[in-house]
């Protein structure tokens, strides 16, 4: 590596480049139980030396050895927790759309971006932060919901009021589809079939991605005629990776019946309808 280096200082001279190691930094990624990692090592140039990091940011993610993305989790949840604030200080000074609006553009951005690379974790892992929007979509409209179904019962308010409080407390599925939004789980479905959409029929799409999913060879034209190989693995590491889990969800949409079509925008909302499947089937609609 070493010899790397100084080769790269030299063609750098050579064009008249100048080499910033002050701004430079490495990591070695490796396996998790990787016993043959080295914990630390540093690379000598001309003008000291670059040293090793446990993490580092690129492109907005940030990324440790073992690609685990627990410091890019935290750092997501630290801006969501920030974003709430910020709109719990605001929420009874503006309307229902303006709540909507905020809530999807300072909250839920935070966890959108990048969400089908950094998402690894088990599920039980976002239950903090899906906890932390429904307390603040519940904190908005409880009080609302109360006040516009009891307008005109002005003097049994405080004794429904609890009741209506119990309600929306057993399941929260119909605040989100007030909201117009996804949870945190749905979310991380949807945009991973959105890329295994783009990677398999868009002509921009990188052909390293195109070669991970491979369509599974029948004898006759099926609904099943679109499902993808799922590759042999050993390790449970394997299960949490990107290619892993598109797979399963794709297949799972073929399985589920008109889903999956070659044209991205009626995909897109045949996927957004698949990953609401399993939410309750009447909702509470404010006007």
């Amino acid at each position: 590596m070493d010899n790397a280096i100084h080769v790269l200082e030299q063609w750098s001279a050579s064009v008249g480049l100048v080499m910033n190691y002050a701004k430079t930094e490495m990591m070695v990624f490796h396996k998790a139980n990787d016993s043959s990692a080295i914990p630390d090592q540093h690379i000598s140039t001309s003008n000291g030396f670059i040293k090793q990091v446990p993490c580092f940011k690129y492109l907005g993610i940030w990324l440790d050895p073992t690609l685990s993305f627990k410091n890019h989790f935290k750092k997501v949840e630290s801006k969501v927790a920030f974003s709430i604030g910020r709109v719990d200080r605001l929420k009874r000074k503006i309307n229902n759309q303006t709540f909507n609006l905020l809530l999807n553009c300072y909250v839920l951005s935070n966890i959108d971006y990048c969400l089908s690379v950094w998402a690894v974790h088990a599920e039980s892992e976002y239950e903090g932060l899906q906890r932390r929007i429904d307390n603040l979509i519940n904190s908005y409209y409880r009080p609302l919901t109360a006040k516009r179904k009891f307008k005109q019962q002005r003097t049994c308010i405080n004794s429904k009021y609890k009741e209506i409080l119990k309600s929306f407390s057993k399941d929260t599925t119909d605040l989100w589809e007030i909201c117009n939004m996804h949870s945190v789980i749905e979310r991380i479905n949807y945009y991973i079939l959105l890329e295994t959409h783009k990677t398999l029929y868009a002509k921009s799409s990188p052909a390293m991605m195109k070669d991970w999913f491979k369509i599974h060879e029948t004898v006759r034209q099926t609904r099943n005629s679109r499902k993808l190989q799922v590759p042999v693995h050993k390790s449970q590491t394997f299960k949490k990776s990107f290619k892993y889990r598109a797979i399963e969800l794709w297949n799972n949409a073929v399985s589920d019946g008109d889903v999956v079509c070659d044209e991205y925008i009626p995909f897109k909302s045949n996927v957004s309808k698949f990953v609401m499947k399993h939410r309750k089937v009447e909702f509470v609609y404010f006007k």
